[in-house]
Formats: structure tokens, sequence, C-alpha cells
């Protein structure tokens, strides 16, 4: 099951990205499918050469982390 939004604003998050990556409309693929509304989101655009959802993942654990004062990760 996942999580409702809501529910991961109340988790400790510690950010690694600073701005969201934009969503580019890909008209081209459209084309060729011959269907509209084809988006890729540019995670590739990120400062940090990680993956996306990896990243994001990564934000909650080292919150949860902070919150429970490892010393270790």
């Amino acid at each position: 099951m996942t999580p409702q939004p809501s529910t991961l604003l109340r988790e400790p998050r510690h950010a690694l990205v600073e701005a969201p990556t934009p969503v580019q409309r890909l008209r081209r693929f459209e084309e060729k499918l011959g269907r509209p509304g084809v988006y890729i989101k540019r995670d590739d655009l990120m400062e940090i050469a990680l993956g996306g959802n990896k990243l994001r993942s990564l934000e909650y654990w080292l919150g949860a982390a902070l919150r429970e004062k490892a010393d270790t990760f």
C-alpha cells in the first residue's frame, strides 16, 4: 500500500535536492504512438547524479536516521 501524501508530510525528511525536476512533453513520441499526453519527468537534470526515486527515498531514510540520532547510516 502506498502512503498518502499527507502521511509522508509528517515523516522526517532530510532534503538532498533543492528544486523539483521538470516534466517535459514528448510531442514527437506522441505522434509516433498516435496518443496525446505523453510526458516524462526529467530526473536526469538533477544536480546529484543518482536516480530520482532512489534519491527521494533516501531523503526519508536519512530523516528517520537523524530523528533516531543514529551515528551510522
